[in-house]
């Protein structure tokens, strides 16, 4: 008997656990917070489209190109991953496929801060006064500027794939002179901590810092002395753009940095931005074989990007100072928010400072009660007779200590 009720307590335990978290903002708040999911993204880089044979292919266009014998593009997926063939899906050229990560911030290397820094842009003359006197000051408008500087990681493969026919050796199978487009978002991962006016995220470095090549399956360093794209060595950089099939790349580290010391000018600032793979020329390795005649052996070619990227966070804040005021500048502090521990403590906080919060908790609470009372009814009833002849007990005995 005593084992059937503990067995009752503790499915009663767990109904009341799940109501709990139905029910109460604890619940509700964790789910809505943690669905924040740039939290830890730099940017978001995405496929956009390819550029071959004197035309742009996307999710729109696929052909007819009049520049390649008038082909259809059979595959031509520019979402992740990508998936292009610009022709028949089992002759000439084979498919070109990429696939990428997330672009995360590494939260083990601090960012590097660049100033801060202020230009005065105006002054106004302001009325003060005390309890005897009224008098005018000049006051100096001045902006400020900070720049810190995020190191985060990306990773990125390209490759080729496609039947035995699209890799049969003859220069018809091979790209030549053609470009992947990638579009960068910048991500709004942190803030700062004392609210300036603009904030502007960008890109200022995508590097590659290390790269396996393969050949099917297994590493194979040739692939890089077989073939030409741009980047694919270490240390190469990814040329920034700010339009789509741009000629002239922007070198972000260097004209952001350009401004420290003086009055950041926000159209150096874009809400995209652009990179590319240039493949030279790119196709399976392969070759006749003597025996049986008419046969070939081939091999697809793969690359694995790891890419170190920098992102710069510029914060611009308006400051108005009196004369006596203007004091030496100290860095502003940044903060993320994607910690679990931050989140519970914001909902502690909000209980503790919205009348309503209170409100909503104890109804919650009551409701959680009366379910309790109702569950103990149907499968322990004896818990709530065990728990009136207590009362029962205890009642009695209060009324004689007052006689």
């Amino acid at each position: 008997m005593k084992n059937k009720t503990r067995n009752q307590l503790i499915f009663l335990a767990c109904i009341v656990l799940i109501l709990i978290l139905l029910f109460t903002p604890l619940g509700l708040t964790l789910l809505h917070e943690i669905g924040y999911s740039s939290g830890m993204q730099g940017l978001d880089i995405t496929w956009n489209s390819v550029h071959y044979k004197d035309y742009w292919y996307d999710s729109a266009h696929w052909g007819p190109n009049p520049n390649y014998e008038n082909n259809i593009a059979s595959a031509h997926t520019f979402i992740e991953p990508l998936d292009f063939d610009p022709d028949d899906m089992n002759l000439a050229r084979p498919n070109l496929c990429g696939s990428t990560s997330y672009v995360t911030v590494d939260r083990d290397v601090a960012p590097i801060p660049y100033g801060p820094w202020r230009i005065k842009t105006g002054e106004q003359w302001i009325w003060r006064q005390n309890t005897t006197h009224k008098w005018q000051e000049k006051q100096e408008i001045y902006k400020e500027f900070e720049i810190k500087r995020f190191k985060c990681d990306w990773m990125i493969n390209l490759w080729l794939t496609g039947s035995d026919r699209e890799a049969y050796p003859h220069v018809y199978k091979k790209y030549q002179e053609a470009d992947v487009w990638l579009r960068i978002k910048p991500q709004t991962f942190c803030y700062f901590v004392d609210n300036p006016d603009q904030v502007f995220f960008a890109p200022a470095l995508l590097q590659v810092a290390d790269v396996t090549y393969l050949y099917g399956g297994e590493e194979d360093p040739s692939v890089a002395s077989d073939w030409q794209i741009v980047p694919q060595g270490i240390g190469e950089k990814f040329y920034i753009f700010y339009n789509k099939g741009g000629t002239e790349p922007v070198n972000m580290e260097e004209k952001v940095l350009s401004y420290q010391g003086a009055l950041l000018d926000p159209a150096i600032f874009r809400s995209e931005y652009w990179i590319r793979f240039h493949i030279i020329e790119l196709a399976a390795k392969s070759a006749m074989n003597p025996f049986p005649p008419g046969t070939w052996w081939y091999a697809y070619p793969s690359y694995n990007f790891r890419v170190l990227v920098y992102v710069f966070v510029v914060g611009e804040w308006t400051v108005k100072l009196f004369t006596d005021e203007i004091k030496e500048l100290e860095p502003h502090k940044t903060n993320f928010i994607d910690s679990f521990w931050e989140l519970l403590g914001q909902w502690f906080n909000n209980i503790l400072t919205s009348p309503w919060a209170w409100i909503i908790l104890m109804v919650a609470f009551g409701f959680l009660a009366v379910v309790a009372i109702i569950l103990l009814a149907i499968f322990a009833p004896g818990v709530l007779s065990a728990i009136g002849r207590t009362a029962e007990r205890v009642v009695p005995a209060k009324k004689g200590a007052k006689t």
